[in-house]
């Protein structure tokens, strides 16, 4: 008896790969590097906070100095970030402490030239002192401190001009005043001793003042000064004929009669 084929053995399912663990471990993976960015940067932060309230400390009393504060390895180079945020703050507090007592300086040394103007040598000490604040600072920063300040030394620089300007005109004025006062003295004198071509010549001499210097001496003043010297001439060349007249009285005249012969 022939036997009969089995022609079906059943089928065969595949079981399917487990990738629950897997992804259970990409997931902690995940997890993990979250975690560790979020402590980097509360780390970060710490650093950068107490690297600037260091840095903030260490400009200010520098700035007190008047020297740049020493930066940590350089100016933002690739070093920590403590130190980064360091020489940040610390740079910038000193530039801000540098400005407001730039600002002082500047006061002082125009209260030093109050009496005696000189922009000059007000600007020889402002370089000086720029030249010390700046030293060892990155040139960008030094650039902004000697612009900002270089601005309100200019106006302080303008206004002892404008001082020494018109005290030299004050000073100008004066000695004229004095030459005008000399030659007018000598003039009188003169006239008394009845000497009229020396009276002549010191009144060229007073109207040539009057003529060049127009600008300084005030032309009201002017005015005034030579109509009283006319009339102080006129007394003097009496008075002195008069001297005259008593010293050569060979006509045995009394007083009144020897002014009434001199004035008339």
């Amino acid at each position: 008896m022939a036997q009969k084929r089995i022609e079906y053995y059943g089928k065969f399912t595949p079981t399917g790969v487990d990738t629950s663990q897997a992804r259970r471990l990409q997931a902690l993976s995940g997890l993990a590097e979250q975690v560790g960015d979020v402590a980097f940067d509360i780390g970060a932060k710490i650093q950068t906070e107490r690297g600037q309230e260091a840095g903030v400390a260490s400009g200010m009393e520098a700035a007190q100095e008047g020297q740049a504060p020493e930066t940590k390895e350089g100016f933002l180079s690739a070093i920590s970030i403590y130190d980064q945020a360091y020489n940040k703050a610390a740079l910038n507090a000193y530039s801000s402490g540098i400005r407001v007592d730039g600002k002082k300086k500047l006061f002082e040394l125009e209260e030093q030239y109050a009496d005696d103007p000189d922009p000059v040598a007000f600007q020889s000490d402002f370089n000086g002192y720029m030249k010390g604040v700046t030293e060892g600072l990155p040139e960008d920063i030094a650039a902004d401190l000697r612009l900002r300040l270089t601005e309100d030394a200019m106006r302080v620089q303008g206004r002892l001009a404008d001082a020494q300007r018109a005290r030299q005109f004050d000073l100008a004025a004066a000695n004229l005043n004095e030459e005008l006062t000399t030659l007018a003295d000598e003039q009188a004198r003169a006239a008394r001793e009845g000497d009229d071509t020396r009276v002549q010549e010191l009144q060229a001499q007073i109207e040539n003042i009057g003529l060049d210097n127009a600008g300084i001496i005030d032309p009201a003043d002017y005015s005034k000064f030579t109509s009283e010297q006319e009339d102080r001439l006129i007394v003097q060349s009496n008075l002195g004929q008069l001297d005259r007249a008593v010293f050569d009285n060979e006509e045995g005249l009394s007083l009144p009669e020897r002014i009434e012969r001199v004035v008339s």
